[in-house]
This record gives structure tokens, sequence and C-alpha cells, in this order.
């Protein structure tokens, strides 16, 4: 776990053992263990040098953003999994731009900004995410996006314990990605928002919520979309169009609420949620020429792309 770090960004001072994001709900079982030292808790001395050789003595690593867009195997081995501490959950304000934490929840700065009276991230109140998960995958809704607002991104350096300030232009945010490297982890960000009567902010949140309510099996178990939409169509019309909604493996299926969700209802594998996307992926490229990409990532050895 990532400790506790103050605003400066500065280096947690210690790691622990955390048990790893999955398929919401979903059975898994993931080996981070025991890191292999004591780091000092001393915060005039924090030393990297324990992180390091838990991350050198994993054959990979990987940090867990709050953002539903990620799923485990059964059971993962040989690897770290690693998890923003409370102490990366903090905002501030500077005029008209909001510098958070990583692990910050995304409604909760769009609230923060509701209160200021800063319109820009109100696609981001019904979006499930930490902000650190929300700019790496430059989540969005609603025509808007975190591209549309972010001014900088702070990236910590698993392979060095350095913290770097990433420009907007640098962060390569685009459609559901960005060009931030692999193994940094969103530690923080500043947005850059714009003025609005709060009324008109609030309003626009509101019609956000009811939206996904009425459209999204929000209520079930799931890891948000699945796919991302092809250019000039929706990744859920193809799925219907296909005949997968509904479809089942196991305990898992596509919803009939929204075709680009799969349920992972009680006794569901992450094994049955990776069969069920490779099945609807042949349905649709059947059907439509269409190979739909993931959106979500897998934690593991198993790969979305390989058929």
């Amino acid at each position: 776990s990532l400790g506790r770090p103050k605003r400066s960004f500065e280096p947690p001072a210690g790691t622990g053992s955390e048990r790893g994001s999955s398929w919401r709900r979903s059975r898994r079982s993931a080996s981070a263990g025991r890191p292999p030292c004591s780091s000092s808790p001393s915060r005039s001395e924090i030393s990297w040098q324990c992180p390091r050789r838990c991350v050198r003595r994993a054959s990979r690593s990987r940090y867990s953003a709050r953002v539903r867009t990620s799923s485990s195997p059964t059971r993962v081995t040989g690897g770290l999994v690693l998890r923003l501490g409370r102490g990366y959950r903090w905002s501030a304000r500077d005029g008209d731009r909001l510098t958070a934490g990583g692990a910050m929840p995304l409604p909760a700065l769009a609230g923060v900004a509701l209160a200021h009276g800063l319109a820009g991230l109100e696609f981001g109140v019904a979006i499930p995410a930490s902000l650190g998960g929300a700019v790496r995958m430059n989540a969005g809704a609603h025509g808007g996006s975190l591209a549309d607002v972010i001014e900088s991104v702070d990236v910590f350096g698993l392979s060095d314990g350095s913290t770097r300030r990433v420009p907007a232009d640098e962060a390569g945010l685009s459609y559901r990605r960005s060009a931030l490297a692999p193994d940094g982890v969103v530690v923080g960000a500043t947005v850059r928002l714009g003025a609005r009567e709060p009324a008109e902010i609030r309003a626009r949140m509101d019609e956000a919520r009811e939206w996904r309510r009425r459209t999204q099996p929000l209520a079930e178990p799931n890891c948000g979309s699945v796919f991302k939409n092809p250019h000039g169509d929706h990744a859920a019309r193809l799925i219907e169009e296909a005949g997968g909604k509904g479809r089942r493996v196991g305990a898992a299926s596509v919803s009939t609420k929204h075709a680009n969700f799969i349920v992972a209802s009680e006794g569901a594998t992450a094994s049955d949620v990776l069969t069920l996307v490779r099945e609807v992926q042949d349905l649709v490229e059947e059907r439509s020429g269409f190979l739909l990409e993931p959106e979500v990532h897998l934690l593991g050895d198993l790969d979305l792309a390989s058929r």
C-alpha cells in the first residue's frame, strides 16, 4: 500500500500487503505476499530501498486504481498489487484550478468543483473511479473527459521512487488511454475549470446521474464498460445486434439493461467473465466485422487480445 504522503507528493514511508482489486465480487486470489524488508517510519529519512526490492523480486508489478476497469484472473501469481492509501485522498483549490491526490474519488472531486462554482467535471459525477484511475484511462461520459480539463499529472515511478510532474500535452490523453509510463502511478493531478452558476452545474450532474441510473446495471456487480466504442458506433449496439445481450457463462452474464456491461452474479469467477468477453468478441466480429477492443485491464497472465 502506498502510504500517507503530504501534498508535496513526497514518497510515502512504507509498503505493505494489500488484497488486490478484481472484477467486483468475482472470486480470485492474489499473491502480493509480505515485503522482503521493513521500511523506516521516519518522515525525515524516507528510504525507497525496500519498495525497490519488492518490485525487483516480483516478476511484474501493478498498482490498483479505483476505477471499474480492472479484473484479475481466478488466480494471480508472482506480482505485487499496490494501492494508494487514504493520504492521497485530498483536494485543494487555487483560483480556477483544482489539485487533488490520486485516490480522490472522481465524483467527490466533481462535488468540490460544484461547491466552488467551477464547471468541467460534471461528466465525472457518476463515474466510480479515483482521480488516478480516471486520468490513466482518460475517463469520460456525456461528451466530456479528463482530457478536456487536465493541466498536469503527478506520476510516481515504481522503478526509481521519483515523482515527476507531467504536462497535459505530454500525458497524451485520448479515447480511454494515455501515454503515461506503464510503471508510473498517478499520485495526483491538476485540472483547470471554468466559472459557472452552481445551479447550472448541479442540473447537469443530476442529469448524468439519472441517465446512468436509467440505462446501466448499477445495482449489480460489474466493472463498468467492457469494450471501447468503435469509431462512429457503440459497442452496446453491436453486441445487441449480434445477439449477445443476456448471454451467460457460468454466473457471469451480459447485462440485459446495457449490453456493454457484464454482470458478475454470486459465484461468478474471473474465468467466467473472461470466457464471456471472448465469446462476445467473436459474436460481434462474425456479425459485423468489428473486433471489439477491451476497455478492461487484466491483472495477471491472461491477455484479452490473445484469442
